[in-house]
């Protein structure tokens, strides 16, 4: 009895524990950045950091290529919306909730609500080529 009495309340602790884990990621706080975002100063480090890896967006790898000389180009094949930056295809891919579809991909961690804040500003200034 004991024994039952410790197996469940060890249970119960950690379904607690990975659902507190699990709820912290789906709903990441939104940064809202006001100062200019420049794509090669801001966007790049963010891409190389976390989407530039061996098994991802380099040269050979899946579409888009998102190494410094080609990102740019890539990202205006159809992936930014500078009219409605939420709507952006990029935009999207950052934010989901979906382990299959969210970029980085699973087992990857997401990005930090702060990187996407950027990526948002950026498309929502226009995303320029600076």
């Amino acid at each position: 009895m004991k024994y039952s009495i410790k197996l469940i309340s060890f249970l119960l602790f950690s379904m607690f524990a990975l659902s507190a884990c699990e709820k912290a990621y789906l709903t990441s706080k939104e940064v809202v950045i006001t100062t200019p975002v420049s794509f090669s100063a801001d966007i790049i480090p963010i891409f190389t950091a976390d989407c530039s890896t061996p098994t991802c967006h380099l040269d050979g790898g899946p579409p888009p290529n998102l190494t410094p000389t080609k990102a740019y180009d890539e990202l205006q094949l159809g992936l930014v919306d500078t009219s409605n930056a939420k709507e952006s295809k990029l935009y999207k891919l950052c934010i989901s909730t979906d382990p299959n579809t969210r970029m980085p991909k699973f087992p990857e961690p997401p990005l930090s609500a702060e990187k996407i804040g950027y990526i948002l500003a950026w498309i929502e200034q226009g995303a320029q080529n600076n």
